[in-house]
């Protein structure tokens, strides 16, 4: 990530040289953001593992804060430089999850005290934790994104929203434009919202499900051996294998 934050996002020569390498080569960079959104993934379900845990390790708290930063920083760019791979079919819907997964672990920390409970831990090590930064980073991620569309994020965004305005953050445009999208969430789900009833809560049949996600499909694909997959899912898995999972 460093290396890329350093390189092509900054320096006109490495962007060049990127340019050039990506125009022949686009379906290595989807698999290297692939393999970024998922290790940022991996970190925010390896930092809620950690605070989950009633002994608080300091050390390991500092170092996935560190490394969630770093990833951030790295998605972000690529949201303002590079949108075409990032709001692939293949890397959309993983993308949204990456910022959704981690406003929520911002928002079990905030709301189970974590912090509070570390400072009260008798202990020879500084906590680096900095939601603030993090927020900050969430915020240009989403004001960079904004070109896509059908981009929606869940309720977590009113999360982001609350703490840009505690920590004075963001701007009237800004905030005019997360309401703009918070407004498009809650229209979209409003039978899910307001009108739940009794039918709502029947499973989904399985025929209907990706059998690699178990998630609702959106656009059906049919595999060679005649397996239903979704579109985006199966796209994205084949960025990082070169086999049919159902071939095994």
């Amino acid at each position: 990530c460093n290396l890329l934050n350093y390189t092509i996002f900054i320096h006109p020569n490495y962007k060049k040289i990127f340019n050039n390498f990506n125009s022949k080569n686009g379906k290595l960079i989807k698999k290297m953001l692939c393999i970024l959104l998922e290790n940022t993934n991996l970190c925010c379900e390896n930092m809620k593992a950690i605070i989950n845990n009633e002994n608080l390790d300091i050390l390991l708290i500092n170092y996935y804060q560190v490394h969630i930063v770093s990833l951030l920083f790295s998605i972000n760019n690529f949201c303002l430089n590079y949108s075409e791979y990032i709001f692939s079919i293949e890397l959309k819907e993983l993308f949204i999850s990456v910022f959704n997964n981690i406003l929520n672990l911002l928002e079990k920390i905030e709301n189970n005290k974590i912090i509070e409970n570390i400072e009260n831990i008798n202990s020879t090590i500084e906590l680096k934790y900095d939601d603030k930064q993090i927020i900050n980073i969430l915020k240009q991620i989403t004001l960079n994104s904004k070109i896509v569309d059908k981009l929606f994020y869940n309720e977590s965004i009113v999360f982001l929203k609350k703490k840009l305005i505690d920590y004075n953050l963001v701007k009237v445009s800004e905030l005019l434009y997360l309401n703009k999208i918070i407004s498009k969430y809650y229209i979209i789900n409003l039978n899910k919202l307001n009108n739940f009833d009794k039918d709502s809560k029947k499973e989904i049949p399985s025929e209907l499900c990706d059998p690699i996600t178990s998630i609702l499909i959106d656009i059906p694909v049919m595999l060679p051996n005649n397996v239903i997959v979704d579109k985006s899912m199966i796209y994205r898995y084949l960025l990082t294998n070169k086999i049919n999972p159902f071939d095994r």
